[in-house]
């Protein structure tokens, strides 16, 4: 169960990572690579702090990341 954001965005870098084995042939890993860490440095430098990222926001909703789509309780695609 994710109860930190800090554990939600290492489950969903964990979850990214398996999807993008079945790309190991691809010759412009480099830009991937970027993508990631520029995206990991936007949350990283946009103000959240240690204590924040490790804060047990999500403690009691029982938060996974899986695969699929998320709805809304009325069986709505989010937008």
């Amino acid at each position: 169960m994710i109860k930190t954001i800090s554990e939600l965005l290492t489950q969903l870098k964990e979850k990214e990572l398996e999807k993008i084995q079945k790309y190991h042939d691809v010759k412009h890993g480099p830009m991937i690579g970027e993508m990631y860490e520029g995206l990991t440095k936007d949350i990283i430098n946009s103000g959240l702090d240690k204590e924040f990222l490790t804060k047990d926001i999500f403690k009691d909703i029982d938060l996974k990341v899986v695969s699929g789509k998320i709805t809304n309780k009325e069986g709505k695609y989010s937008s």
